[in-house]
C-alpha cells in the first residue's frame, strides 16, 4: 500500500509503468531529490513522498521489482492488491487513478510551467485536465481576477 500511495502521489504514475518498476528505476538527481527512471521519461519524485519510495528501494536488490509478485506483476495485480487493503473510510475508493489525479492537481496549482506538467505526467495534450478543472477554478478568488488583470495581457 505503501509504495502505491508513495508512485501515485509522489510521481503520478500509471499502473502500467507501476507494475514493471524495479529498485533501480529509482535514482538520485541532486541532493534530497530523486526520480523515477521509466523507458521513455524521467519522473521527478515529489520530496514529501520520496522518502516512502527511496527508503524501499535502498532495502531491494537493484533488479527486484518495487511490487513484489512473480515474476512480473499482470496490471491488475494493482487492483487487486488496492482491494485487499485496509484503506480508512474517507479515503475509499483508493485508486491508481485518483491518486496520479491528486498529484496532478497539486501540480498544476504550483508555479509549474503547464509542458513540464504535461511531460511529467506521461501524456501528449492536455485532456488529463479537464476533470480537475471544477476543483481548480473552485481555488480562483473571483475580487483578486478582477483586481488585477494585467496577467491578462502580458503573454
Amino acid at each position: 500500500m505503501t509504495t502505491l500511495v508513495g508512485l501515485g502521489l509522489g510521481a503520478g504514475l500509471a499502473p502500467d509503468e507501476i507494475a514493471h518498476l524495479t529498485a533501480r528505476s529509482i535514482v538520485p538527481v541532486s541532493d534530497n531529490c530523486h526520480a523515477v527512471a521509466l523507458d521513455r521519461r524521467i519522473v521527478p519524485l515529489r520530496r514529501k513522498y520520496a522518502s516512502l519510495i527511496v527508503d524501499l528501494a535502498e532495502d531491494l536488490d537493484a533488479d527486484e521489482p518495487l511490487i513484489r509478485q512473480a515474476p512480473v506483476p499482470r496490471i491488475e495485480t494493482l487492483w487487486l492488491l488496492l482491494s485487499r487493503c485496509d484503506v480508512p473510510e474517507p479515503l475509499r475508493p483508493l485508486t491508481v487513478s485518483r491518486l496520479r489525479a491528486t498529484r496532478a492537481h497539486a501540480a498544476l496549482n504550483a508555479p509549474i510551467a503547464l509542458p513540464h506538467i504535461v511531460a511529467a505526467y506521461g501524456v501528449l495534450s492536455t485532456a488529463f485536465i479537464s476533470p480537475l478543472l471544477p476543483s481548480l477554478l473552485s481555488a480562483v478568488n473571483p475580487d483578486a481576477i478582477v483586481a488585477d488583470t494585467s496577467p491578462l495581457y502580458d503573454f
